[in-house]
């Protein structure tokens, strides 16, 4: 009985709010307005920072995210119908709040204003049906977890003015084919490109001066890669599990290499040195590297067979 009462209680609570959450489809956010149409866009006015959001919030459009988190939930009776949701952040808008899209699963596309500098940390997180996403030439930071499990994200042009990507900004975006990283990043942080099994290839630019742990772990169609002059140290797990991984070429610029860095990539043959074997020899490597370091040809004084 109390069982039986309890889910009349729930019931009725749901049935009390729906009305409201159906009839309220615009709002504020700190300084910003926005509005959400019945084609389901939502589209934010304004000007200056978006507000950070705390995590789980459902102030602002958020109250809507009911919707957008189980897709087999959705119908003609929803807010969005049977559209998936598309944002567009209008002109004087400079950021993109920390959190402010996370888990809205059905979130198609994103329109972004030039003007906007930051996205912040996990502000895009589980979008798992984000294709089409487009970055402005005036964005400089990219922020933690900004865009993990974008499942369905597979191409991505970074701007050369962003200089910082957060830790494990693209974290299994498993559909992630290619992707242009910007000249003036100086680091690839911890876990970036963790689970991305789709990419097969990544320059890495020339200011990096280090590659974060387990950055490319995963990342299971990758079979080569070339680290720049410059790059001195590797972290652990940074291309553990890289299946389809046969060479890389290693900078005589190199210091440290972590544990495990090749772990499980089994079809690795081919390492490529620039320096002597002399320098190899002073590298300071970490533990459960030797089954490589065995295993492989090193090629010193080499760039590698694709070298122009």
């Amino acid at each position: 009985m109390k069982k039986t009462w309890l889910v009349l209680a729930i019931l009725l609570a749901v049935l009390l709010c729906l009305p409201t959450a159906l009839a309220e489809q615009s709002g504020t956010w700190g300084a910003l307005s926005w509005t959400l149409d019945d084609d389901g866009v939502l589209t934010i006015s304004g000007s200056g920072d978006m507000d950070n959001f705390v995590k789980d919030d459902r102030r602002a459009w958020t109250k809507y995210k009911t919707f957008l988190t189980n897709p087999s939930s959705v119908d003609d009776n929803h807010p969005y119908g049977t559209s998936t949701l598309y944002v567009r952040i209008g002109d004087g808008i400079t950021s993109v709040g920390d959190y402010a899209f996370t888990e809205c699963m059905l979130l198609m596309g994103v329109s972004l204003p030039e003007g906007i500098t930051r996205i912040g940390d996990q502000a895009f997180e589980y979008c798992s049906m984000l294709e089409e996403i487009s970055l402005p030439q005036s964005l400089t930071s990219i922020g933690y977890s900004a865009f993990d499990f974008c499942e369905q994200l597979r191409a991505l042009d970074i701007p050369d003015s962003v200089t910082s990507i957060g830790k494990a900004a693209f974290w299994a975006c498993k559909s992630l084919e290619s992707i242009h990283l910007p000249a003036g990043l100086d680091r690839i942080e911890d876990d970036t490109f963790s689970g991305c099994g789709s990419l097969a290839v990544i320059r890495i630019p020339d200011g990096v001066a280090s590659i974060g742990n387990s950055a490319f772990n995963n990342c299971r169609s990758l079979a080569a890669i070339s680290i720049p002059e410059g790059v001195t140290e590797i972290g652990r797990y940074a291309f553990s599990n890289c299946e389809s991984l046969n060479s890389v070429s290693f900078p005589a610029s190199i210091v440290s290499i972590g544990s495990n860095v090749f772990s499980r990539c089994d079809e690795l043959t081919d390492i490529y040195y620039t320096g002597t074997a002399d320098q190899w020899a002073k590298i300071s490597i970490g533990k459960d590297n030797d089954w490589w370091l065995d295993g492989v040809a090193i090629h010193y004084e080499s760039k590698g067979p694709d070298a122009q």
